[in-house]
């Protein structure tokens, strides 16, 4: 009896150690990331973004201007059959720290 309660408070102290354990990395990546925002908005760096026309809901937004642009191409071309240009995808873009010059216009609805 004794040692099936030692096993069990054995066990209850490393799921307690590991949670604690799991807390602190998700505290510490937390942190890292609250840093990480800090950093962009020190050096300027906003968001950009990209919205599909309302009928289509589709948006994408995201630090890196390359991503947003590719992942836009990729649902125009899946679900509009289109190939949006460099210049179509920067009037269709936004940037949050507004430096890109874009004007934010959505793709057409389809008819």
């Amino acid at each position: 009896m004794k040692r099936l309660m030692l096993v069990l408070t054995s066990g209850v102290l490393m799921m307690a150690l590991a949670s604690t354990s799991s807390a602190q990395d998700m505290k510490q990546d937390m942190k890292k990331e609250m840093k990480d925002k800090m950093e962009m908005k020190k050096e300027g760096k906003g968001m950009a973004s990209f919205s599909c026309a309302p009928s289509c809901g589709f948006k994408v937004q995201s630090p890196d201007d390359a991503e947003v642009k590719e992942m836009a191409r990729m649902h125009a071309k899946k679900h509009h059959g289109k190939d949006l240009s460099d210049e179509e995808m920067k009037k269709m873009m936004k940037r949050s720290d507004d430096t890109m010059k874009g004007d934010g216009k959505k793709m057409e609805d389809e008819k």
